[in-house]
């Protein structure tokens, strides 16, 4: 089983290739007006060898309301350019958050842990998901443009117990954005998951009209992340998912895991990426041990924390796993290492100029 020690010894370090001239990316992309924004198209995911790449660390973890560790060893500061923490059940239950903020004690860790090398880019929670993300402090005067956002999709589509948040950026000429999402549970509720991610999508409003509820938020932007706790569960026998795991067999599994069937169908997530999936299922876990569900839902190994992406040049997957030697929750933290192009801008003019935390408690 992959990922029992800490990744600062797996993890390479990260490799710049200054790009000279137009590069490939800045040919290949057109722009069209629609609606008050940059819509972004390619007719093929572009492949240039010679841009510049930032390395960019994604984590998500569901910490089911437990307190967090003492160290946090399993994010390895100074090997990355980037880093986008997504969190769900941060700090305390859904139901204890609902009135109250219990986020900032995990957010001022994560400060704390990053130190000056990093700047804080922007920071936003929603109840009790909360996304956090850093840049190298001397990538800072490359930023512009930052905004949150975020779209709930609990009760009544009011309450923030689902949803997501969002964080976007311009890193130099290419714009980011980094979406942490909590989508509804259960084994027979994809229909709602699916729901979750459509009112997602429709209803950030970064970078197009207030009143646009059609777009797609992620049409906007040259490079998405989708992080969190998606919740799609295995359609399998308990004793059969058990036993493909003890066989790290993992592959009938996949077969019937229900986000790649949806996005296989293309009713969920069109146009994104997922790297191949080579970890055990990431819930549910007894807290404090790697054994599964114990309890009289003896719920189906799944895996429901994903880290996905969208992007109109060639993002390159370089690492993708699970920490089960994290046991404070019965979620694992999973995260992934990519290598994404962009385009630096040779003038300053950016900057971090707001680090303070957004926040919605209730919509």
């Amino acid at each position: 089983m992959q990922g029992q020690c800490g990744f600062a010894s797996i993890i390479t370090r990260r490799a710049l290739h200054r790009s000279r001239g137009k590069t490939p990316i800045q040919r290949g992309r057109r722009r069209e007006r629609g609606k008050g924004r940059t819509l972004w198209y390619l007719q093929e995911e572009i492949d240039d060898p010679d841009a510049e790449k930032l390395s960019i660390f994604v984590a998500t973890w569901n910490q089911a309301g437990k307190s967090t560790p003492k160290m946090l060893n399993f994010i390895p500061v100074g090997m990355h350019d980037a880093y986008f923490i997504a969190s769900q059940e941060c700090g305390a239950s859904i139901e204890t958050s609902v009135l109250l903020n219990y986020t900032g004690a995990w957010e001022a860790k994560l400060i704390e842990h990053f130190g000056k090398e990093y700047e804080r880019v922007g920071s936003t929670y929603l109840t009790a998901t909360h996304s956090i993300l850093f840049i190298r402090s001397s990538l800072a005067a490359q930023l512009t443009r930052i905004e949150t956002a975020y779209v709930a999709t609990g009760v009544g589509d009011f309450f923030g117990n689902k949803g997501g948040i969002a964080i976007s950026c311009n890193i130099g000429e290419t714009s980011f954005l980094f979406v942490n999402s909590h989508f509804h549970a259960d084994q027979a509720g994809v229909e709602q998951r699916n729901a979750d991610y459509e009112k997602i999508e429709k209803r950030l409003g970064l970078r197009k009209e207030k009143d646009d509820h059609e777009t797609r938020c992620s049409d906007g932007f040259e490079r998405v992340f989708w992080a969190g706790d998606l919740n799609y569960r295995c359609n399998c026998n308990r004793g059969i998912a058990e036993s493909l795991i003890r066989d790290r067999n993992l592959e009938p599994l996949l077969l019937n895991e229900q986000l790649r069937r949806e996005m296989r169908s293309k009713k969920v997530f069109e146009g994104y990426r997922e790297a191949d999936i080579k970890f055990p299922p990431t819930y549910k876990f007894d807290v404090g041990t790697n054994a599964y569900d114990s309890s009289k839902k003896n719920r189906v190994p799944s895996w429901t924390d994903r880290i996905l992406w969208r992007s109109k040049a060639k993002v390159t997957c370089t690492h993708y796993d699970s920490l089960p030697s994290v046991r404070t929750s019965d979620h694992k933290p999973v995260v992934g290492l990519y290598s994404v192009p962009w385009v630096r801008r040779e003038k300053g003019g950016g900057g971090v100029r707001n680090t303070q935390s957004s926040a919605c408690v209730v919509q």
